[in-house]
């Protein structure tokens, strides 16, 4: 892979606008990780990438996501 940013990558392959939930967001925990989900719903964006550099990140993570559905099939 030659491009660094995943969202980028991911956004060429995909139909739906791509968004980043930045690991200060993510650091702050579910919450704001959740708040992160409204803001990009509302601009559009239908996939998110994460940002995460360690198991604290990955455990607000699946908290904030514990409601979502795993797969959507339009």
């Amino acid at each position: 892979m030659t491009n660094a940013n995943f969202v980028r990558v991911l956004q060429a392959q995909s139909h739906g606008q791509v968004g980043l939930v930045r690991r200060e967001d993510v650091a702050q925990g579910p919450e704001t990780i959740r708040a992160r989900f409204a803001q990009l719903r509302a601009d559009g964006v239908r996939l998110a990438v994460f940002d995460a550099i360690d198991n604290d990140d990955l455990i607000a993570i699946g908290a904030a996501c514990a409601d979502l559905p795993l797969v959507i099939i339009e």
